[in-house]
């Protein structure tokens, strides 16, 4: 083996190992969040008199983590709300309030959507309002069924931090029984 090509295999044997290392601090790191936030979500539990004992928290999902879900969800929205924080804050809320809902039955979750959309437009209001809220709620579910018909996590709570051009989501849910609804 020439000089040249040894020189050339030790490089890429140390970038080989600073990218796993990198890799693992980034992996420790997000671990750390996820506890961070389940800790914080169990507190808000018990704070309301509520038993969080008898919750599984994950703390690294072996699986598609849900926040990755949410964005996926949310993206087209994403797309055309860019540069509004308020507006993309506001999307992501809704995004995760409507995943929760959807474990609900069907006649749960019309009664509370028709609730919510009279709680939030005003009866003398814009009937285009409406109907563009009701647009993104079936969106939201339409979306959710074609990428992820088999997830059946209830969302706990979650951060979010938009960082310039970057998105921070990380999400707390519980796992609900298959046959179980809310």
């Amino acid at each position: 083996m020439s000089k040249k090509s040894s020189k050339k295999a030790k490089i890429k044997k140390k970038a080989s190992k600073s990218i796993k290392k990198n890799h693992t601090g980034a992996a420790q790191t997000a671990q750390s969040k996820y506890h961070e936030l389940n800790m914080k979500v169990q507190a808000n539990i018990e704070a309301l008199g509520l038993n969080s004992s008898s919750k599984k928290f994950i703390d690294n999902p072996d699986e598609i983590k849900m926040s990755a879900v949410i964005l996926k969800i949310v993206d087209p929205y994403l797309k055309l709300f860019w540069g509004n924080e308020t507006r993309v804050r506001e999307i992501i809320s809704l995004a995760i309030t409507m995943w929760n809902l959807s474990l609900m039955n069907l006649e749960q979750q019309l009664e509370i959507q028709e609730q919510w959309i009279d709680e939030s437009f005003p009866v003398d209001g814009e009937a285009s309002d409406a109907v563009s809220m009701i647009q993104i709620f079936e969106t939201f579910q339409e979306r959710q069924r074609k990428f992820f018909p088999n997830i059946r996590k209830y969302i706990m709570g979650h951060d979010l931090i938009l960082d310039g051009h970057n998105i921070h989501l990380n999400v707390s849910s519980a796992p609900i029984d298959k046959d179980k609804m809310i």
